[in-house]
């Protein structure tokens, strides 16, 4: 909720010049009228010759936002909520093994140096979707700098499908 909320975000006005940035839920997808349907029923539905659907990975990164967090105070607000979370948690336990979990874990082990963290990764090893494999002496130096922090590695093990559970940022208990 500090220095680095401010820092994370860029608006997107700043950084695309010849266009406009939309944010909303598509509900539907009229390809024979050529236009996309919001599920905020008063926006007008927006048309489009060519549709490029480039919906980005299924890994998100701390900065990643939920659905609907969209100005400034809402960008600050989940990411104070996000850190009182995390603060108050008596431990942490990162979900996936790749760049963004390794990195995760070690934004928090650096604001909490004593705070139990684990790592769950599914995979053999971490880093097992990057595009290109990691070199073995790549890896056998991260998992001693993972011991030597000691953030604990648990591999080969996955989450099968959470019931009920809120990822979305809104709801800590």
């Amino acid at each position: 909720g500090g220095e680095w909320t401010d820092r994370v975000r860029v608006p997107l006005n700043r950084v695309i010049k010849h266009g406009r940035t939309i944010i909303g839920d598509v509900i539907e997808v009229d390809v024979k009228n050529k236009q996309l349907k919001f599920k905020d029923t008063a926006r007008e539905p927006l048309r489009f010759d060519i549709l490029v659907a480039a919906t980005g990975t299924i890994n998100h990164s701390p900065g990643d936002l939920p659905s609907g967090v969209c100005t400034k105070e809402e960008v600050r607000n989940y990411f104070r909520l996000t850190s009182n979370a995390i603060r108050n948690a008596k431990d942490v336990l990162i979900v996936g093994g790749g760049a963004s979990a390794v990195e995760y874990a070690g934004e928090i082990r650096d604001m909490y140096p004593e705070k139990p963290i684990k790592i769950l990764c599914s995979a053999a090893h971490l880093l097992s979707s990057s595009v290109a494999p990691m070199a073995p002496q790549f890896l056998k130096q991260l998992y001693a700098t993972l011991e030597k922090r000691n953030i604990v590695l648990i591999r080969g093990e996955k989450v099968v499908k959470p019931s009920e559970l809120d990822f979305s940022g809104k709801k800590f208990e």
